[in-house]
């Protein structure tokens, strides 16, 4: 996040890329792999200084992985019984893009027992003294192509044809570094995902998922994609902060104003998509499944006003889109019109929960 430049701004962070005085947002959110239901944000801190400076166990920033992914261990021990707490643990996966590949989170989380699946970024050299690249060709195909939707680079979307391989029990060594000589070789399976028939001017797919999920038949590998493509999640509530709220454009003048409202419009950024989403997948759900009850109470008087029979998500959602300026134009409204809607819903709430109290008075 690059805030706006006022001078109490200054001295933040160097963003690179040509960013200069930002912040860095690290979280993490729980998604239902099977359903793809979004349960939440178990963890969120956000970096405007020396990494050193955020907690005496973190030495430069790649560390920060492995102190979210621990922080959100710690939460399940915090909550649940010890018998729970490991059930739970037991079917987490922490899933990583390319920014996360780092022997070291590897390594740790190997250690916790928390299992993973993070996209390759480095052609790393196994203890075969052969690369990555090179073991590549001695993959093992796993079931028929097929297609997936992917993102572009001008927010819209493509349909790709993809195969599947893998490479089993692969022993990745540590780079030959001084801060990984007390580190050993991690062994992973690997799932290559490639595109066929790429068109022309276009970048291909090939998907490089490092894991410790075991693999010994095609559902098992089917899984693990599955579980990458639930992390593309994460940017949608990113896309949510930023272009709904416009969470770089706020004119505070100070560092301390702003950390108070990017924790509140992530969490509010992951409501709005959790309910968008239900309300695409299951355009017949209850608003009671979604909403609160003095949300509820507001939305059936505002149907019975306005004669609508129906109060689904689906119909909640388009109404709170129509409070944020959407006509109808195209299909799904979004995300500007839907924080203007929020917003304005958010209030409409609060005045509804008010009269209903007076008058009972």
């Amino acid at each position: 996040i690059v805030p706006a430049k006022y001078s109490m701004f200054e001295n933040l962070k160097d963003l690179g890329k040509g960013k200069n005085n930002g912040l860095r947002i690290h979280y993490m959110i729980a998604v239902n792999a099977r359903t793809h239901d979004i349960l939440g944000i178990t963890d969120l801190r956000i970096i405007d200084e020396d990494i050193k400076h955020t907690d005496i166990s973190l030495e430069d920033e790649s560390d920060i992985w492995f102190f979210v992914a621990n922080q959100t261990f710690n939460k399940i021990d915090q909550y649940l019984s010890k018998e729970e707490a490991d059930k739970l643990k037991k079917r987490c996966i922490f899933v990583g893009d390319r920014e996360s590949d780092d022997f070291s989170l590897l390594f740790n989380l190997k250690n916790i027992g928390l299992k993973f699946i993070i996209r390759s970024q480095y052609n790393r050299t196994t203890d075969s003294d052969k690369t990555l690249d090179q073991l590549e060709k001695n993959s093992i195909k796993y079931g028929d192509h097929y297609d997936i939707e992917v993102s572009i680079t001008n927010g819209g979307k493509r349909t790709a044809t993809v195969e599947q391989s893998v490479l089993i029990d692969i022993q990745v060594c540590p780079p030959k570094k001084k801060e990984y000589s007390k580190m050993e070789p991690v062994s992973i399976n690997i799932v290559l995902v490639k595109e066929l028939n790429v068109p022309k001017n276009t970048d291909p797919i090939h998907w490089r998922l490092l894991t410790d999920v075991v693999i010994d038949k095609k559902s098992h590998c089917n899984f693990v994609v599955i579980c990458y493509k639930t992390r593309w999640t994460i940017e949608e509530i990113n896309k949510g902060a930023k272009t709904g709220c416009k969470i770089e454009s706020r004119q505070f003048t100070c560092c301390e104003h702003i950390y108070p409202l990017i924790s509140m419009i992530f969490v509010v950024a992951w409501r709005i998509l959790s309910i968008r989403d239900l309300a695409r997948k299951e355009d017949d759900t209850p608003i009671e499944e979604a909403f609160s009850e003095e949300e509820c109470n507001y939305l059936k008087d505002r149907f019975t006003e306005e004669k609508t029979e129906t109060s689904t998500v689906a119909d909640a959602m388009d109404f709170i889109a129509r409070l944020g300026g959407f006509l109808g134009s195209y299909k799904n409204p979004g995300w500007i019109v839907l924080w203007k809607g929020w917003f304005k819903f958010v209030n409409h709430v609060e005045g509804h929960a008010l009269a209903r109290k007076i008058l009972k008075r």
